[in-house]
């Protein structure tokens, strides 16, 4: 500042004097000063020399309570930043717990709307026992065992409408857990179909998976495989007439223990279908043939006119005409037979009798029936002069 006071007056003089016309004076004085004055970096050094020597080393102390401020001041950055991520986490935790909160209660309703959905409950009526089963090492698939395959229940509540028979795979299905190991397994009893928004109470059964143990081997005797035209579908306890299942070798099984199951029904002649021999309790699988309806045969069956048979003894040949024949099979009506399926021959047909016959014999053409069949007739005596008949019987040749 000083020096910059100085050039300010050389600047005035120097003004004045070119105002007055000398030059040279000009030139003395500029010198004269130039002598006199710092140059500008002159002027910077001394200025920088005097301010370091006006500068005093800072008190010791003065910088370490600075630095101690300093430092408090970074903590309390830090744990404002702490307190910020702590805010944040809480609302993140506030947030999950919010989304929780809605997943458990649309939860609750989904299982609320489900109750909603159950509208009945049906109870098991007869108590049973699921037979043991044999460990495989696998789940054990129970839709064979007997027992499993119909319930008989009740609707809770409207007891008076009695008893209703639900049937596996069509009303419900069989769940089975833990069965994989020896032990106590379990089913569940899964409604399905018109049921499936209802439940079955109880609503399990257990059973038990035991060690396997040896295999028995099963024979069935006198199993036919051609049963006869009946005019109803063949039933497994048709199939399973006049045989037996025989264990080991020796031991006859007892019938109530085993059964014959059919894939589909076989009413007609040429129909076939699978038969399933098996036991009872476990559902074991003995045996599987075809089995097949045929004709009937009609010397095995009953047989009457469908027409009205009246006869009267003449001596002559009695042959009453034959429209059309029932069939049955004791008191069931197995089918007919129309004039165009059968030929007649008579026999026993002259004589007074209640024990003329004729003999009906099925055309090969006949589609339910094959062989011969009687129809008894009875031809009457004759009552004398009954209408003024006036012939006379004689012995002779």
């Amino acid at each position: 500042m000083r020096n910059a006071k100085r050039w300010l007056a050389a600047m005035m003089s120097a003004s004045m004097v070119l105002s007055s016309g000398g030059v040279a004076t000009l030139a003395s004085t500029m010198s004269a000063y130039a002598a006199e004055v710092e140059t500008p970096d002159e002027v910077l050094d001394d200025e920088l020399v005097e301010a370091d020597e006006d500068f005093e080393e800072p008190d010791s102390e003065i910088v370490d309570e600075a630095a101690d401020e300093i430092e408090a001041d970074e903590e309390i950055v830090e744990s404002e930043e702490a307190v910020e991520e702590e805010a944040e986490a809480e609302d993140e935790y506030e947030e999950e717990v919010v989304e929780e909160a809605e997943e458990e209660e649309f939860g609750l309703e989904a299982a609320s709307a489900d109750e909603a959905m159950a509208t009945e409950t049906y109870k098991i009526v007869d108590d049973f026992t699921i037979p043991d089963q044999e460990w495989t090492g696998e789940a054990l698939d129970l839709s064979g065992v007997s027992v499993l395959q119909q319930l008989s229940v009740r609707k809770v509540g409207a007891e008076a409408e009695g008893t209703l028979l639900l049937t596996l795979g069509k009303d419900y299905t069989l769940e089975v857990t833990g069965s994989e190991k020896t032990g106590t397994a379990t089913v569940r009893f899964v409604t399905a179909g018109e049921y499936a928004n209802d439940k079955i109470s109880p609503e399990t059964k257990t059973f038990e998976v035991v060690e396997s143990t040896p295999d028995a081997t099963y024979e069935v005797k006198d199993l036919k495989e051609e049963f006869e035209y009946t005019g109803a579908p063949l039933t497994g306890n048709a199939v399973k007439e006049g045989a037996y299942l025989v264990m080991n070798g020796n031991t006859k099984v007892e019938d109530t223990a085993w059964e014959v199951t059919l894939d589909k029904a076989a009413k007609n002649v040429g129909d076939t279908a699978k038969a399933t021999i098996k036991l009872k309790e476990s559902g074991k699988e003995v045996k599987t043939v075809t089995v097949k309806v045929v004709k009937a045969d009609l010397s095995k069956l009953t047989l009457t006119a469908t027409n009205t048979i009246s006869e009267e003894y003449n001596t002559k040949a009695h042959e009453p005409k034959i429209e059309g024949v029932t069939v049955k099979k004791g008191t069931t009506t197995v089918g007919t037979l129309d004039a165009a399926d059968f030929s007649v021959s008579y026999k026993d047909n002259i004589e007074a009798s209640e024990k003329a016959y004729a003999v009906i014999e099925a055309k090969s053409t006949c589609k339910n029936f094959t062989g011969k069949g009687k129809i008894q007739f009875t031809i009457d005596p004759h009552i004398m002069n009954k209408d003024n008949d006036n012939f006379t019987v004689t012995d002779g040749a």
